[in-house]
């Protein structure tokens, strides 16, 4: 007859039954146990070191980690366990909070220290608008902070729009790496650039400790440029060397102008 369970239906059910029931106090019973477990000091961060930096902080970027290893995550995982902590939040936060750090990772060592391991951006040169408003540049164009101290790196003049809040931006103009190959072929020359000003398109002009100024154009090949310089300077190393010349213009293919201090020669 239809809706009759027989005894052997009602024995199964209850056997689905209790393994449900079963199944749910051993769910629950696992939670509790893990959450009890990864509360346990044993594993639990026990300190927090930094290695890698010489600009940045230790102290505030220990800070910044204990921070966020404080408080739980869904209510049940504290966030210094040193099985879940925030790794990709920590990193996230630390590299946003300091443009000076190039990068950044964690590792857990076996007496529970949690190690920010980080690196920092090497300056190519100071890029200005003015001489009160300057700012640090890596390799990349990527302006990571003001100047705070002037240490003799090389100061770019032009590009840069001082209206915009600039740091944490790249600029990267087509001639950056072009800058970067001419102030190595001067430190190959044995001259010390103090200062790059941007002229007008691709015209560029290099002033040296001497102030010599050397014009170069970026439009044709460095190179070339480079092998007319070489030339040159070797013939006039004395005169560089000592400051008399005004200026050395470079930007046209393979003649070099030239005009002496006190003097109009060419």
């Amino acid at each position: 007859m239809r809706g009759h369970i027989s005894q052997k239906q009602k024995k199964a059910l209850q056997r689905r039954k209790v393994f449900v029931v079963i199944s749910l106090v051993g769910v629950i019973a696992f939670a509790v146990g893990l959450g009890w477990l990864i509360r346990q000091p044993f594993l639990r961060i026990a300190d927090i070191s930094v290695r890698g930096n010489n600009v940045v902080d230790s102290n505030r970027l220990i800070e910044s980690v204990r921070a966020m290893t404080q408080g739980m995550n869904m209510f049940v995982i504290p966030n210094d366990s040193i099985l879940f902590y925030p790794e990709h939040t920590i990193i996230d936060a630390i590299l946003g909070a300091n443009p000076t750090l190039k990068s950044a990772e964690l590792s857990i060592s076996t007496d529970r220290t949690l190690t920010l391991s980080v690196s920092e951006r090497t300056p190519m040169f100071y890029w200005c608008t003015s001489t009160e408003e300057c700012y640090e540049v890596d390799t990349s164009g990527y302006v990571y902070r003001p100047r705070i101290i002037d240490t003799g790196l090389v100061t770019l003049y032009g590009w840069l729009d001082m209206t915009a809040d600039i740091v944490g931006e790249t600029y990267a103009p087509p001639f950056i790496y072009a800058i970067e190959q001419s102030i190595d072929f001067f430190k190959s020359e044995q001259i010390t650039i103090t200062d790059v000003r941007f002229a007008d398109n691709a015209d560029f002009d290099f002033v040296t400790d001497k102030d010599v100024i050397f014009k170069l154009d970026f439009t044709d090949s460095v190179d070339t440029t480079f092998n007319q310089l070489d030339i040159f300077i070797n013939q006039n190393e004395s005169f560089i060397e000592t400051g008399d010349f005004e200026y050395v213009d470079a930007r046209f293919g393979r003649k070099i102008f030239y005009t002496r201090k006190n003097d109009t020669t060419e």
